[in-house]
């Protein structure tokens, strides 16, 4: 379904969507269009609000409640905060003619205390404002109860379709190369066909920013990655080496720490002074330098250095990463370039952290390239630890399993996260949570004998047609059922 008609046609939405799924690239897309196109299924006149949920961090909370008057004191913070030309008058006058859009973005990206202010404020808009529409978007793990008690279940944005995977790669090589190009067809045609070839990439290509990445790689050196880690690992290296030449590794290795100082914060963007100083530790300061020298080389480096290595942006006044994953990437790599003993514990310390839960599963990806028997080691440490509330922690290891290549899982530790997932669907959790267990079960690989079958006992049957059953056996699992001879 289109998620933009979906928009147009209900009062209130929440769409939910892994890291890379579009969520926020559908929020501009469609406030652009709505700008652009004044008629865009039929909301004419109607007044987008495009708010990132992260710019509302540091907002006070104390006191306060959830209704349409909090509402408008966090747009008004909203609008201070990142000098909006929407004041709060403008969209109150909107609101009250019933014609404006809200596009809440980011879930995910704010405390669990905020965001029940946020939602709950913003239901009390909606009531007061009765055709006003509201648009909430983030990560699974900000979708929570709160949200759907008052916006009810989301919308899922589902993993490509391999029909739209072609459609992808042939309307990226005809974007990148020039019209007509001698070999554009024939280069789409053998990517496509690689990915149709290796099974094990079906988990790399399932989101428009990993495709892109994908692309990207495929069009330097007409190879595909094996795993999410090395996606991202050979992506940032080549991107700094064709752009930086001597001095790639300098970049990388600030790139690792700004982001592990901006995740540790839990910023998406940073002052630009905050940004320089941490070129500090790779641009030491000359012998006979003066300090202002030293400070104005410094902001030259990153002046240079911004906006050529591709990886940073400049917005709202601060710089950050060109999207969280390659911020949760480099923080995952830092996390693995600095550790010297104990990468169990430098890891587990973020297990429970909703903020790191990419970066647990990228340092696991990422570690296992280097060292795949300790990547399983931490994974079945994890598993072999006291059951867990809803077996969070758990099901966490085994999407970090998954993202260690096929080559490198050691059988133990798949037969134990196996047996896991199969401990969580036989247990009564919550239908969500063994939806997930069953997903990652099959991305495993399934174990069970699923053509095995079980006799009925002799007897008399209510079914849709009359008469009794005998010598009939029945499948185990659904749309395997037979009658036996």
């Amino acid at each position: 379904m289109d998620i933009e008609d979906l928009i147009a046609e209900n009062r209130s939405l929440v769409i939910e969507g892994r890291a890379g799924s579009g969520k926020t690239t559908l929020a501009k897309h469609f406030t652009c269009m709505m700008i652009e196109k004044r008629e865009l299924k039929g909301l004419d006149g109607y007044l987008p609000v495009l708010v990132f949920l992260n710019d509302l961090k540091g907002f006070e909370t104390t006191g306060l409640k959830g209704n349409s008057g909090t509402a408008e004191k966090l747009l008004a913070y909203w609008g201070k905060n990142t000098d909006s030309f929407l004041d709060v008058d403008t969209i109150r006058g909107f609101c009250e003619a019933r014609k404006a859009v809200f596009l809440l973005d980011g879930l995910d990206e704010i405390d669990a205390s905020l965001r029940e202010l946020v939602v709950t404020s913003f239901h009390g808009l909606s009531v007061r404002y009765g055709n006003c529409k509201i648009v909430f978007s983030g990560r699974p793990h900000g979708v929570d109860d709160i949200v759907k008690i008052w916006f009810g279940r989301p919308v899922e944005i589902l993993p490509l379709l391999m029909t739209q995977v072609e459609e992808f790669v042939h309307k990226w090589f005809q974007f990148i190369y020039e019209s007509g190009r001698s070999g554009l067809n024939k280069t789409a045609r053998d990517m496509i066909g690689e990915i149709k070839s290796h099974p094990s990439i079906d988990e790399l290509i399932d989101s428009p920013l990993m495709l892109t990445a994908i692309c990207l790689l495929y069009n330097d050196n007409k190879e595909l990655p094996g795993q999410r880690a090395e996606l991202y690992d050979r992506f940032v290296s080549n991107l700094l080496y064709r752009r930086f030449r001597e001095d790639d590794k300098k970049i990388r290795k600030y790139l690792m720490r700004l982001a592990n100082h901006m995740h540790q914060k839990r910023l998406k963007t940073i002052d630009r002074l905050d940004a320089v100083s941490f070129l500090e530790n790779e641009y030491k300061k000359n012998e006979g330098e003066s300090q202002k020298e030293y400070s104005a080389r410094l902001d030259e480096i990153f002046e240079r250095m911004e906006p050529c290595c591709g990886l940073l942006k400049l917005e709202k006044g601060g710089h950050g990463f060109i999207h969280l994953t390659f911020q949760e990437f480099l923080t995952a790599n830092y996390l693995v370039s600095e550790t010297t003993e104990d990468y169990f514990e430098t890891i587990r310390q973020h297990w429970d952290d909703d903020w790191y839960r990419e970066v647990v599963q990228l340092y696991i990806g990422y570690f296992s390239i280097q060292n795949p028997a300790r990547a399983n080691k931490i994974i079945q440490g994890i598993l072999n630890e006291p059951n867990d509330e809803r077996f969070a922690r758990r099901r966490l290891a085994v999407r970090s399993f998954l993202g260690i290549h096929r080559s490198n899982r050691d059988d133990s530790v798949k037969q134990s996260s196996t047996d896991c997932m199969l401990e969580i669907i036989a247990s009564d959790q919550e239908p969500v949570i063994k939806a997930e267990a069953g997903e990652l079960l099959g991305r495993m690989g399934e174990s069970r004998d699923l053509e095995e079958f079980l006799p009925i006992p002799d007897g008399t049957y209510k079914t849709s047609v009359s008469g009794g059953a005998k010598m009939y056996q029945i499948g185990r699992f659904e749309n395997v059922n037979q009658k036996s001879e």
